[in-house]
C-alpha cells in the first residue's frame, strides 16, 4: 500500500513510521498540510508537487493540521469520498473540534472526570470566574500540545498575563490537581497497548517527556484501561495518548487525551514497536 502521512517528516515520529512502514512491505510519503495545494476546474483536485493524491495514495494518516485545520478536514472528506483510509476517520465523518475544552465537555457526557475548568477571553469574565478560585491554577492553550502553552499561575495577575502574551491562542483555566501518579496511555484501535508512568524534570510540574521529563513502564488496573479506551472511542481518535492522572486521594482523572501523540518516548521505556502496530492498523483491511 502507499501511505500518506500529514505531519512534519523531520520528526521522530514520521521517521520511526517511515521505518516501519519499510519493513513491512509499504511505501510512505510524509508532509505537512501546507504542501498540498486544491485546484477546482468543475471538480476538486488535491495536488503536491503535481501529483494527485486522490489517485495516488491508498490511505492517509493526518496526524497533524494546525493551524490548517479547513485544509485538513476538506482533505480528509475528499479521501473518504473517494474510498480511501482515513486515520482519524472522525476527521471526515463527524463534527471534528480540535479543542480541549470540546474533548473536555465530550468526556464529562460519558462518565469520564476531567479536571475543572473553564474558558474566556473577555478580561471582565476571566475575573469574576477567578473571584473565588483556589490557587495556584493551570492554563493552558486549547490548541496546545507536548507541554506548550501550560502554565502553572499563583494568582489572577499571572493568568490574565499568560493570556495577553499569547493572545492568538484560546486558553483553558483549571484547578491544580494533587497528583501522585500521571501515566501515559497509548491506543490504537481503541484498544489500549500499554502504558507508562511519567515523572517530571527538575523543578517543572509538567510530566512531559518532550520537555526532558523521564518515563517507565507501567501496569494498570484493567478498569483504568478500559477507562482510556472508552475516552479514545469517545473523541474518535483512533492513535491517542490518553494522559491519565491519579490524585493522592486516589480518584482517577482524564488530564488530556492526545489525538496525535508522540511515542518514541513510549517506545523507548516498554521496548513495544507502536509505530510496527500503527502501520499494521493503518494498512489492514479489517479496519477499513
Amino acid at each position: 500500500m502507499r501511505l500518506l502521512i500529514i505531519a512534519n517528516p523531520e520528526t521522530a515520529e514520521c521517521e520511526r513510521l517511515s521505518e516501519e512502514t519499510d519493513r513491512l512491505g509499504h511505501d510512505m510519503r510524509a508532509f505537512p498540510v501546507r504542501d498540498l495545494s486544491f485546484e477546482t476546474d468543475g471538480s476538486v483536485h488535491v495536488l503536491t508537487d503535481g501529483e494527485n493524491v486522490l489517485e495516488s495514495f491508498d490511505a492517509v494518516y493526518i496526524r497533524n493540521i494546525f493551524p490548517f485545520i479547513s485544509e485538513g478536514l476538506l482533505l480528509a472528506e475528499m479521501m473518504h469520498a473517494v474510498g480511501k483510509r482515513v486515520i482519524d476517520r472522525c476527521l471526515a465523518t463527524e463534527n471534528y473540534v480540535q479543542s480541549k475544552t470540546y474533548n473536555a465537555w465530550k468526556l464529562e457526557r460519558v462518565g469520564v472526570n476531567t479536571p475543572r475548568g473553564f474558558q474566556a477571553a473577555n478580561e471582565d469574565e476571566v475575573h469574576a470566574r477567578l473571584r473565588d478560585a483556589d490557587f495556584p491554577v493551570v492554563v493552558k492553550g486549547v490548541h496546545g500540545s507536548q507541554g506548550a502553552y501550560v502554565h502553572k499561575c499563583p494568582d489572577e495577575r499571572a493568568v490574565l498575563e499568560v493570556m495577553r502574551a499569547e493572545p492568538e491562542m484560546p486558553h483553558l483555566v483549571q484547578e491544580y490537581l494533587d497528583i501522585e501518579h500521571e501515566y501515559r496511555v497509548l491506543t490504537i484501535g481503541f484498544r489500549a497497548i500499554g502504558a507508562i508512568e511519567k515523572h517530571a524534570a527538575p523543578g517543572d510540574f509538567r510530566r512531559n517527556l518532550s520537555l526532558g521529563g523521564s518515563a517507565t513502564p507501567a501496569e494498570l488496573p484493567d478498569g483504568l484501561m478500559t477507562m482510556c479506551e472508552k475516552a479514545s472511542e469517545t473523541l474518535g481518535y483512533e492513535f491517542a495518548g490518553a494522559d491519565l492522572a491519579i490524585l493522592k486521594d486516589g480518584r482517577p482523572v482524564m488530564l488530556e487525551v492526545n489525538r496525535a501523540p508522540g511515542f518514541c518516548g513510549f517506545e523507548r521505556a516498554t521496548g513495544d514497536n507502536v509505530a510496527g502496530r500503527f502501520i499494521e492498523y493503518m494498512t489492514s483491511v479489517n479496519n477499513v
